[in-house]
Formats: C-alpha cells, structure tokens, sequence
C-alpha cells in the first residue's frame, strides 16, 4: 500500500513535468535534478578528501616509526662496533661512543613506545626488544668491557678474541 501511494506521487511528479503547459515545473524540476547531481557530487568528493587526509594522517605516523627505529638500529650498530672494537683494541676511544649509544637507545626505544601508546601488541615487541638490549649490555657487553679494561694484555683475553 505504500510503494502505491509513492508509486502514485512519483507517476503524477513525472505528468506534472510531462505536461505542455507546466514550463515552471519543468525548469523547478531540471533545477532540483542538477541541485541533486551537485550534492551527490560534492558529497562523494568530501568523502574522498576525508579518506586522503586519513591516509595521509596513517603516511606520516608510519614514516615517523620508520625513522625511530632506523635511528635505533642506527645505535646499536654503534654500540656493537664500539663493544667489538675495545675489546679487540683496547682502545678507549671506542668505549666514549659506546657510552653515548647505550644511553640513546633507550631514550629511542621510549620514543618508540610513545609512537605505539594505542598499539598494545607492538608496546609488548618493544619491551622485548629492550629486555634483550638490556640482558645483553648487563651479561655480555659491559662484563667484556670491564674485564677488557682491567686486564688489557692478559693471555686469557687475547684468547677470548682471537678467531681459531
């Protein structure tokens, strides 16, 4: 009954513009389709501008991460030429960026973890990734290089680095 009576109303709309005497019908009827087709129009390109900022939005904070941890990677590799290159060494020189490193990818790691505050599951990778930093600078790296630095030509050390 009701698809009849819209049925209806669209039937006597469409004779209402059929007939030869309704010009001002006719003109109110091509202006409210070309008023509809520029808001349909509108519409779809304002969604479309929402989306590419949203995109946009994703773009950046993922280039942001990117950087954090290539600046991370960046202090670890650091760490590890400074850790290898005292102990082979025994040069101090090396000991100064290895201090520096170690500090900074700490302060890298909390800035990663502040990037993923709404991410439960990468903070979890995070963590972990800072346990096995942390276990490796307190079980391997600043041992050898206190060891290193008290017994700088000990037979024992140099046979600890020497490859064979």
């Amino acid at each position: 009954m009701r698809l009849a009576k819209k049925l209806a109303l669209f039937k006597n709309f469409r004779a209402l513009l059929a007939a030869e005497d309704r010009f001002y019908a006719k003109l109110l009827g091509s202006s409210l389709v070309g008023v509809c087709a520029i808001a349909m129009l509108a519409a779809f390109f304002f969604v479309v501008a929402v989306r590419d900022h949203n995109y946009g939005k994703q773009r950046t904070r993922t280039l942001e991460i990117l950087r954090e941890t290539n600046k991370i990677e960046n202090d670890l590799a650091t760490l590890e030429t400074g850790h290898r290159g005292f102990l082979l060494t025994g040069n101090a020189a090396y000991v100064e960026p290895f201090n520096r490193h170690k500090a900074g990818v700490q302060t890298r790691l909390a800035e990663l973890s502040a990037l993923f505050a709404v991410e439960p599951k990468q903070l979890g990778r995070i963590e972990e990734v800072r346990k096995d930093v942390d276990a490796w600078l307190n079980e391997v790296a600043l041992p050898a290089l206190a060891k290193r630095s008290t017994q700088p030509n000990s037979p024992e050390m140099t046979a600890s680095i020497t490859p064979g």
